[in-house]
């Protein structure tokens, strides 16, 4: 399957992941800000040709983790969502890290690029080795989140949407 079917399908989830956000208390507000943000870079890389370049998303990307992490690190330990809400700030480093492993080495640097041309012989550059090992951490963390017992059921389905979404990103990575 090509990259561009594999974002395009990465959208639908997502999409089900951020609506199932809780919005409550500031953190929950930055949450669905920063996910709304997420969704707008996934489907400009998928669907826009010529878009804004995969560096400046991954570094807004990398921008909002911070800011939303920034937030939780304030917000009452009490405040509903919260625990969601760092599985989130997880995601949005998942993604900025595959979307800057699929801008490519030269995009990246020349350095990083020329190291990473000599790792293509192994089949795999170390930008993308560590965007799909970011990825499979996030897809585990998110398993085991929904399984944890006491989540509301839109935790749950938010938890492996984000999953499912990021699964995909990591498989287009490679495509």
């Amino acid at each position: 399957m090509s990259a561009a079917v594999l974002h395009v399908l990465a959208l639908g989830p997502a999409v089900l992941a951020v609506a199932c956000t809780p919005a409550r208390g500031r953190g929950g507000r930055v949450a669905l800000t920063t996910g709304l943000l997420m969704l707008v870079a996934m489907a400009d890389v998928a669907l826009v040709p010529g878009g804004l370049p995969d560096l400046a998303w991954a570094a807004a990307l990398l921008a909002a983790a911070v800011a939303l992490a920034g937030t939780l690190r304030h917000a009452p330990d009490a405040e509903a969502g919260c625990r969601a809400h760092v599985l989130h700030v997880g995601c949005l480093l998942a993604m900025a890290t595959l979307t800057t492993a699929m801008a490519g080495p030269t995009a990246v640097g020349s350095a990083a690029g020329s190291a990473a041309a000599a790792h293509h012989a192994t089949g795999v550059d170390a930008l993308t080795a560590l965007g799909l090992g970011t990825a499979a951490a996030f897809v585990v963390a998110s398993c085991v989140a929904a399984a944890s017992s006491g989540r509301r059921t839109a935790d749950r389905v938010g938890a492996l949407a984000g999953a499912g979404s990021v699964a995909l990103m990591a498989a287009a990575a490679l495509a």
